[in-house]
């Protein structure tokens, strides 16, 4: 057998070897027949002709040989590149462009995620006071106009409440500021502990706090809300090992009784603020007609 292709050279037949005894019947053939030619044969390596020839003159009269040529075996080169390598190159290409759209992803969603952090960051430092964490005036006065209109939609109430607290400078003076700056935290967790959903309370400077009261259907509802803001910030705060008393002063102010716009309704609501301190602090009182007037 002729084989054109590389083979080393334990792969290569030793002169008068015999691989495979054929039988009776295949010599016979062999040794009688004429040579047997195949092809053209067209398959993924080339285009072949295969030749067997019967050789009947051997080394040993009792044994034949037979003589089988592949011709022109060629393209095949071309039909690996066609059939192959053309598709695993376009794979690749293709992977490759995949993973460069996934990572271009990656990196455009990281920018995102930071973009939104940074500008959810910015939000909260514009619109919450940064000891508390309480919204701050600005977005306190957004939402009492808010509410001023959808209390003009359904005619109902908005109130807003003032409060001072009573003696917090003793304690800033005697304990210092960052006792000072605790306190003003338990402050306002005890002061969200009494709101509605709809409500809002805010840190507007210093020891002062105004609530929001939104879709009140009386005063009377704000008149309770301010009892209560009384006797809860009363009750003595523990701050580290020192138990601290402190009272607040707040003042009230209504929609529409008392104004239509936000800003004048919490300077309203601050007059009331300090009519309640001079009655003595700790009590409340309620702006009326253009003066302040104590009621508890």
């Amino acid at each position: 057998m002729l084989d054109a292709s590389p083979q080393p050279e334990s792969e290569i037949s030793q002169l008068a070897e015999v691989f495979v005894e054929a039988t009776d019947s295949l010599k016979s053939a062999m040794l009688h027949e004429p040579p047997l030619v195949e092809g053209p044969v067209t398959d993924h390596w080339g285009t072949w002709v295969n030749v067997r020839v019967p050789v009947k003159i051997t080394l040993k009269g009792l044994h034949f040989a037979m003589l089988n040529i592949d011709v022109a075996a060629t393209g095949w080169q071309s039909r690996i590149t066609k059939k192959a390598l053309v598709p695993v190159i376009f794979t690749l290409i293709f992977c490759s462009f995949l993973l460069w759209f996934m990572g271009k992803n990656k990196e455009r969603e990281q920018q995102f995620t930071a973009l939104y952090n940074s500008t959810h960051e910015l939000t909260q430092i514009a619109n919450n006071d940064e000891l508390t964490g309480l919204p701050n005036r600005r977005l306190l006065e957004d939402r009492i106009m808010q509410a001023i209109k959808s209390a003009a939609r359904t005619r109902q109430i908005v109130a807003v409440l003032f409060l001072d607290l009573d003696y917090f400078k003793a304690v800033n003076d005697t304990h210092g500021h960052p006792i000072g700056d605790q306190l003003l935290k338990l402050v306002a967790t005890r002061l969200k502990g009494l709101l509605r959903t709809e409500d809002t309370v805010a840190r507007i400077g210093g020891d002062e706090f105004i609530i929001l009261l939104a879709n009140l259907s009386s005063e009377l509802q704000a008149i309770t809300m301010a009892e209560k803001v009384v006797k809860v910030l009363t009750e003595p705060f523990q701050v580290a090992d020192k138990s601290l008393k402190i009272g607040v002063s707040v003042g009230l102010a209504f929609y529409p009784e008392h104004d239509t716009n936000e800003k004048n309704l919490i300077r309203h609501a601050d007059n009331a603020m300090y009519a309640a301190k001079l009655q003595g602090r700790s009590c409340y009182a309620l702006y009326r007609d253009n003066a302040s007037e104590t009621d508890s």
